[in-house]
């Protein structure tokens, strides 16, 4: 039986209230989600087929339906396992509502597809098709837009492009309808931002534009406060400059006064801010240590110029800001015009196609789930909603389950520190509101539970990671302060293996081949192989020769409770991104003899296949390019074998290969040339 922490536990009995579940890496959530399930459906009697279950992928929404399969036998065979409301259970996981937001919203526009007027026998196209019937729409609607030649678009296209390439523009109304797409209600939210381009001083401070310039000011502020309250420590340890801290205390309270200027609205900072002056630093003594006198004036100075490059930005007036902002609304017309246009037209053409994009799927449902009838459908059918990877949401996926859920049945669980898909349109912003005004109480309505206890790393591990997430995340960065409660806690105490610290390898090309080797970065002349070496090169070589350093140690082997040397298999590498790295870190092992596997599917346009139909096509359109045709030629299509093409080449060395095959068809008669 599992033996679970107190705020475990707590997430899974809590009743009566919309819980957000903060949970760490680590931290068991999965676990408590699907027991929370469980003991719904054992205890409180409630069928699987009235829980919405909502997951961010369609391979965790598999995962999730096995592991609840499997938590059902279980009881089962605690239980009698004739049991009748359990056996259904299983009969009715088949059907239950365990997906991703997209497979709902599919759910909810075929069973109501009259409601939009859709043909129920859509196809949900993938993102390559998408693209192509935006491109094409695109094209159209620029052409038509040419042969109207508005003063207003052609004024956009200069903008934004030039006469001769309008890409630019044609990037920016793609971009500007994808992000859109994030809205509950694009068209009425775009037209909303663009009367924000006019404007006057009154409307201007419950602007948009107020708050993002009053932000970045603020940061900016802060960041030549942080540097000068460190200059000042350096001015309190023995040796420092104790005759500067009068200076920088000064400056400390000017940045004060600025950032009070601020609240007092863009007039008046605007006004104080050129005023800005330094007190100069005083004589330092000879018994000052010359490096903490340079660091300290070097901390000093940085602010300082965070102070000048803001009056050099903001040398002018709030009324001519206004003017800029108000100059660019026609623009942002036409701008909004062309959106409109677009979504009109690529509408209609996946209409006629009979096609739905993921974006529809959203949209589609929430204009359903808008009208009262069936929104109460919804919220009868489910008792409670389950949202993984609550993070990772968006506010068309929010608004489209706040209408399907009831006043007290929700139940979120998630990480912002895991939020990595703002590409995808994801807000953490939403995740965010709910952690800082739902209660902690055990009666709060609106209850937060924080799960920080790591059940998979070691301490050292787990110390590095609050490190540096303590220095680098605040809420102005990183969407939240990375305090206590942040912070990841060891779960579980494993056995200590020799030194558990985690090791920063530092390649520093830019000395390497100096012939000062060290045995942090090898010796001179590795050194000199990794300034030849690029920088994805330069990392595989490093982590290659640690690996092989590695092999010399022990570690313990839980399996067999005996110690035993490291061996290849016992590691692995993480890299950010597979794509272009993880082939150069084969090679580099393979060559280093350091037995290695990534399993990385690319794009479409990466497949071989289809990568030599493209060299093909290149062929065709010009014979003299050599790696098309080298390609083709050792491909099954053309069946040469590497000694052929040797051949080939060597008899002729200074031309085209294509020059070069039709050299050797003449000079040589033997079955090759033949």
């Amino acid at each position: 039986m599992a033996v679970w922490t107190e705020a475990q536990k707590a997430a899974i009995e809590a009743r009566g209230c919309n819980l957000l579940v903060s949970a760490a890496a680590g931290s068991g959530k999965t676990a408590v989600l699907v027991e929370r399930i469980i003991r719904l459906i054992v205890d409180d009697g409630i069928d699987i087929d009235r829980l919405l279950i909502v997951t961010f992928t369609h391979a965790a929404a598999g995962e999730m339906r096995e592991r609840i399969g499997g938590a059902i036998l279980k009881e089962m065979e605690k239980r009698d396992k004739n049991e009748a409301h359990l056996r259904r259970q299983v009969n009715l996981l088949g059907r239950s509502s365990i997906s991703t937001i997209h497979a709902f919203c599919t759910e909810v526009v075929r069973r109501n597809f009259h409601i939009i007027d859709i043909d129920p026998n859509f196809r949900v196209c993938d993102q390559t098709e998408a693209d192509l019937l935006k491109n094409q729409v695109m094209e159209e609607l620029l052409e038509a837009e040419y042969e109207k030649g508005t003063e207003t678009f052609l004024q956009l296209v200069e903008m934004f492009g030039s006469s001769r390439d309008d890409t630019a523009l044609a990037d920016l109304i793609l971009k500007v309808f994808g992000f859109m797409q994030s809205q509950p209600y694009p068209l009425p939210w775009l037209k909303a931002k663009t009367d924000d381009f006019q404007m006057d001083a009154t409307d201007f401070y419950s602007s948009s534009w107020y708050k993002a310039w009053a932000e970045q000011i603020n940061m900016e502020l802060d960041g030549a406060r942080a540097l000068w309250v460190e200059a000042l420590k350096f001015t309190e340890v023995p040796g420092g400059p104790v005759m500067y801290e009068s200076a920088l205390k000064q400056d400390l309270a000017l940045v004060d006064n600025l950032k009070k200027a601020l609240t007092q609205g863009m007039a008046e900072f605007l006004t104080q801010l050129p005023g800005v002056k330094h007190a100069s630093l005083a004589r330092a003594s000879a018994e000052v240590d010359p490096a903490l006198k340079e660091r300290v004036q070097s901390l000093r100075n940085a602010g300082k110029k965070i102070i000048k490059d803001l009056n050099q930005k903001l040398n002018r007036s709030l009324d001519q800001y206004l003017a800029d902002i108000n100059a660019l609304y026609p623009s942002m017309q036409c701008l909004y015009r062309l959106e409109e246009e677009f979504t009109r037209r690529y509408h209609s053409l996946k209409l006629e196609k009979n096609l739905v994009d993921f974006n529809d799927l959203e949209h589609y449902a929430l204009q359903i789930l808008a009208e009262p009838g069936i929104a109460r459908a919804y919220q009868e059918q489910f008792e409670y909603i389950f949202v993984d990877e609550y993070q990772d949401s968006n506010l068309v996926q929010e608004t489209i389950l706040n209408f399907i859920r009831r006043e007290h049945n929700l139940f979120m669980v998630g990480d912002v520190k895991q939020s990595i898909y703002r590409f995808r349109l994801a807000d953490p912003g939403l995740f965010m509101a709910k952690y800082q005004t739902f209660a902690e109480s055990d009666e709060a309505l609106d209850r937060r539970i924080n799960l920080t206890r790591n059940f998979r790393s070691r301490r050292g591990i787990l110390a590095a990671v609050n490190y540096i997430f303590a220095t680098i995340m605040s809420r102005d960065f990183g969407e939240m302060d990375y305090d206590e409660k942040a912070r990841l806690n060891p779960g579980v105490e494993l056995p200590a293996e020799g030194d558990e610290r985690v090791e920063l390898l530092l390649v520093n090309r830019d000395n390497a081949g100096s012939g000062n080797g060290d045995e942090e970065t090898g010796t001179a002349e590795t050194d000199e192989t990794l300034e030849e070496m690029s920088r994805v090169e330069a990392e595989a070589y490093v982590a290659a020769r640690r690996i092989k350093e590695l092999l010399d140690e022990k570690l313990y082997d839980r399996e067999t409770g005996e110690w035993r040397r490291v061996d290849f298999r016992d590691m692995a590498i993480l890299l950010r991104t597979t794509r272009n790295w993880s082939a150069v870190f084969q090679d580099v092992f393979t060559a280093e003899g350091i037995p290695a596997f990534a399993d990385v599917s690319g794009g479409y346009f990466e497949a071989p296949e289809v990568d030599l139909i493209l060299n093909l096509l290149t062929l065709i359109d010009n014979r003299h390019q050599d790696i098309p045709l080298l390609s083709i030629m050792r491909s099954p299509i053309g069946g040469f074998r590497l000694e052929e093409l040797i051949a080939v080449r060597l008899n002729s060395t200074k031309t085209s290969f294509f020059e070069a095959i039709q050299a050797y068809r003449e000079n040589e008669d033997d079955d090759l040339a033949q």
